[in-house]
């Protein structure tokens, strides 16, 4: 997009940083020295738990960035190949997940009334009880449990009814060539790549349409029960509070959701034998063939479908420990912004994100309608190919912003999207970020700086762009990272403070040196050492006392 007259190439204010660390980037050797030359110190053991708390007492004990095991990103719904005439963009409404998705019942060739039994299945009526009583609200009534084979469950996504229409096909190309301009993939297939992630990512949904739950596994197994725990908790919230799906609340919505269910079903876990309880990890977590699956798809789409299910727990547990499930509730009744979301330890956190207005130039076939301008996706976008202290700063002051997508000058055209956003503070940041990201993804983006607004348009890139490299670090992983190290810390919470725990998880996470062990569950004596030394390195540029 050319620039209006009048305004200046954006400043250049963003650190000079090498290249976020990537799969391809590891092989490079350390610019720290040896582990010989490095202090040597005991991090906590680290564990399949989220124990991100960064200790400042002593300043020399290292922050274990242990990642969750993967589990399979449970009890989310079916999605694209039933709503390929939905326009899905991976912008504001996430359409991805079970609140908004459509899949189960409109891959039926009818819908039936609902009903509901006249009581609950007897196998059920004790995850009912405990459900009930740990979640502090009543079911109204029962609703239908329907146990899938696994053969059965899978099918579901992965067995059409009927062949894709014409209309289906180019709302599926279009939402391909829609991630193409953010530079998020290239070449996607959305009808496979869909399939893909719900079929093998995925243990079960409650179907909101049809006010019924339906699981992976015929059997009431430990890891079903568990899975039953969840869907029963959305069913409370369905029959407790106004639930609007798809709506342009709906990632936020969905992460206090599915934060809550996760709440509630890890309470379910600990109430069974530790055997069952090891069962219930191994069996409801990622395969190898799975993960491998799932890295066909680009990893912003999967990436999408896994936030509420990252952001969700950060901000719901911190509300759950002061104020219990009131203020759950409460979230669901006025669902959280997502500058809440990704920056859950603040206590100056905005009343509303902003939406700017936007529109397609004269001569455009929209694609998505305008709309709110989502800052995950654009944490997402520019965290693809930035490093992640250039793509995160940018949003520092983020207050909204709009986005628009078409095909410009006719239907025939390239896909284009046009977003601004805008920020409370200074919007340099931001603009530079994008110009970088135009470099980086061979994207002919140009960023105009309005006030505190920056716009921007982005069309099919080069035939030269590339999908992302790999992360070592993903977004969602990194946001975590950053996340619990501020909440975790012991420092009084001061703008200092905060700035200096945000620049040592930032310059962690952007270190090719310790950016692989920030997503591993176990240290050696060499990567313990290795880890204090970049560190204790990065507490001094970040203006932290190295403590002994």
């Amino acid at each position: 997009m050319t620039a209006p007259a009048g305004d200046a190439e954006p400043e250049d204010f963003a650190p000079r940083l090498p290249p976020r660390p990537t799969v391809a980037s590891l092989a490079a050797p350390s610019p720290f020295g040896p582990p010989s030359m490095q202090r040597v110190g005991l991090p906590p053991p680290a564990s399949t738990v989220t124990q991100l708390a960064y200790a400042l007492r002593p300043l020399a004990a290292p922050v274990v960035h242990a990642p969750v095991q993967r589990r399979r990103v449970r009890y989310r719904r079916p999605s694209f190949l039933a709503r390929l005439g939905i326009r899905l963009v991976l912008s504001a409404v996430i359409t991805l997940g079970w609140w908004a998705a459509r899949s189960f019942e409109h891959r039926s060739s009818s819908t039936p009334p609902i009903s509901f039994p006249k009581q609950w299945d007897a196998r059920v009526l004790p995850i009912v009880t405990f459900v009930e009583r740990e979640r502090g609200l009543v079911f109204k009534h029962p609703v239908q449990v329907d146990f899938l084979s696994e053969a059965d469950y899978v099918a579901q996504f992965t067995r059409p009814t009927a062949a894709p229409s014409d209309a289906a096909k180019k709302s599926a190309a279009d939402y391909s060539a829609l991630l193409d301009a953010e530079g998020l993939a290239m070449h996607y297939n959305a009808l496979a790549g869909s399939a893909t992630v719900q079929s093998v990512s995925t243990l079960g949904f409650y179907s909101f349409s049809q006010r019924r739950i339906i699981v992976r596994g015929s059997a009431l197994s430990a890891p079903v029960r568990v899975v039953l725990a969840h869907e029963l908790t959305h069913v409370l919230q369905d029959q407790n509070f106004t639930i609007t799906t798809g709506g342009p609340d709906d990632l936020r919505l969905r992460s206090v959701g599915e934060a809550d269910a996760m709440r509630v079903d890890q309470a379910y876990e600990k109430t069974l034998p530790k055997a069952d309880q090891g069962v219930v990890d191994r069996t409801n977590s990622i395969t190898p063939g799975a993960q491998k699956s799932l890295d066909s798809v680009p990893a912003a789409v999967v990436q999408q479908q896994e936030a509420p299910y990252v952001l969700g727990p950060l901000l719901v547990s911190s509300v759950y420990a002061a104020h219990g499930t009131a203020g759950i509730d409460e979230l669901l009744r006025a669902p959280p912004t997502e500058w809440e979301l990704i920056n859950p330890w603040s206590a100056a956190r905005p009343l509303a994100e902003r939406t700017m207005p936007v529109a397609a130039p004269s001569g455009a076939v929209v694609f998505d309608k305008p709309q709110s301008l989502s800052m995950l996706t654009m944490l997402l976008m520019l965290d693809s190919w930035l490093p992640w202290t250039q793509a995160r700063g940018a949003l520092d002051d983020w207050a909204g912003g709009g986005f628009v997508s078409y095909h410009k000058g006719g239907a025939s055209g390239p896909m284009c999207f046009t977003a601004t956003a805008t920020f409370d503070g200074s919007p340099q940041p931001f603009a530079a970020a994008v110009a970088r990201w135009a470099t980086a993804a061979k994207s002919d983006a140009r960023p105009a700086v309005h006030g505190g607004d920056v716009t921007f348009e982005a069309c099919a890139r080069a035939s030269s762009a590339k999908a992302p490299p790999k992360q070592v670090v993903d977004t969602l992983n990194a946001i975590r990272i950053e996340s619990s190290t501020i909440s975790g810390s012991k420092m009084t919470f001061t703008t200092n403070g905060v700035r200096s725990l945000r620049c040592i998880a930032r310059f962690l996470i952007d270190d090719r040196t310790v950016a692989p062990l920030l997503v591993k569950h176990s240290w050696s004596a060499s990567e313990k050492a290795t880890y204090l030394f970049v560190r204790n390195a990065h507490l001094q540029r970040c203006g932290l006392q190295v403590g002994g």
